[in-house]
């Protein structure tokens, strides 16, 4: 049985996923609004990985992009923390 503890400690990384996401899509909304004049927003949704090339951004929009990175990096180690502690824990 599961205490509320262990179920704290399962949903936190979660959260904390959540947030991470959050700043992430903040961060891209900011990119977006400072790319170079000749990238469209339909070719940094179609084509995603142009979105990934600091190249594309002014470098304010630079920023916003490196922001990005690392939420969406944040968000992918959340998550793969979570479920690491969900199954430690189930094991238990």
């Amino acid at each position: 049985m599961y205490s509320m503890r262990m179920a704290i400690l399962i949903a936190l990384p979660f959260v904390i996923a959540v947030g991470f996401w959050f700043f992430a899509v903040v961060s891209w909304i900011g990119a977006v609004r400072h790319r170079k004049p000749e990238i469209s927003i339909s070719t940094l949704i179609f084509a995603g990985y142009k979105a990934f090339d600091p190249n594309n951004f002014t470098p304010e929009g630079q920023t916003h992009q490196r922001r990005m990175l690392i939420g969406f990096g944040g968000f992918f180690a959340s998550v793969f923390v979570g479920i690491a502690t969900a199954i430690v824990a189930t094991s238990l």
